[in-house]
């Protein structure tokens, strides 16, 4: 579907470059402004404690961004090519901005989590939900301008998924009792995941990269997760990593036929019931 801006005449080159710079213009205004208001005003009337005034910070900025660059591809008078690589330029920086605010604010100072500490959690799980959203427009952009296969999609997002899912538990739920089987347990059932809904729909890659992401789990928990343990221990440990690998590999291959069959028998069904 071609852009709304195409049904209006392109406008002069002074014109044009009058457009960008008020545009860059107005993002800087937007962001002094809020700046000013959150250090002048927001911090105190909520009451915001000193450990997470920057990460407050980080996720407004983030916000007003977002405002902005829905602004921007919204209004048809300011479409062109310039300004829609500029919008995702700056959605690509918001969703690295996030990874980044993971990473750099853990968000609980000790392993007794307080009301402010899990509103900030929520906060940031809101966020990631509107990345992978947001990667969702983006990648089937890229599809339908370049044809590229579809599968690209779901893998991006599953990629995405594992990355997020990893950070929360490693950086900011570190914390909980045996946090490291957790985060295995985690990356596991995105492995499940990834492995069944690609075999449903279809997805080789998805699936593979299902079963590439079991068998790092399994090879985190027995090789890094139980490395504490004893000689004896250890040998159990490799013996029944070992076992999973195949377990998994068996698994895999009774799901790839169960599926295959469905597959094939849909279309069977499909004509007698036509």
């Amino acid at each position: 579907m071609q852009s709304l801006a195409n049904d209006y005449p392109p406008l002069p080159a002074v014109f044009t470059g009058v457009k960008y710079y008020v545009l860059l213009n107005v993002l800087v205004y937007l962001y002094n402004t809020f700046s000013y208001f959150y250090s002048h005003h927001f911090t105190a009337a909520w009451h915001v404690p000193s450990s997470l005034t920057s990460y407050y910070f980080g996720v407004g900025t983030s916000l007003v961004m977002v405002l902005f660059v829905l602004f921007i591809v919204r209004t048809p008078l300011l479409q062109d090519k310039v300004v829609n690589y500029a919008a995702a330029v700056l959605l690509a920086y918001i969703d690295l901005k996030c990874i980044f605010i993971t990473i750099a604010y853990p968000l609980f100072s000790a392993a007794t989590p307080n009301r402010a500490s899990v509103l900030a959690l929520a906060v940031l799980l809101l966020y990631h939900l509107f990345v992978l959203l947001n990667i969702k427009w983006i990648i089937l952009k890229i599809i339908a301008r370049l044809r590229y296969n579809l599968e690209l999609y779901p893998l991006t997002v599953g990629l995405y998924a594992v990355l997020a899912v990893s950070l929360l538990l490693k950086v900011q739920l570190g914390w909980l009792p045996y946090s490291p089987f957790v985060l295995s347990a985690g990356n596991m059932l995105l492995a499940l995941v990834f492995v069944l809904y690609g075999m449903r729909q279809g997805y080789i890659y998805l699936r593979r990269t299902g079963l590439l992401l079991a068998v790092l789990v399994s090879a985190k928990l027995f090789l890094i997760d139980l490395s504490h343990l004893e000689t004896l221990g250890k040998i159990v440990a490799y013996f029944s990593f070992g076992l999973v690998l195949l377990a998994i590999s068996y698994l895999y291959q009774r799901l790839e036929r169960a599926y295959a069959g469905v597959l094939h028998q849909e279309p069977d069904s499909i004509s007698q019931g036509d």
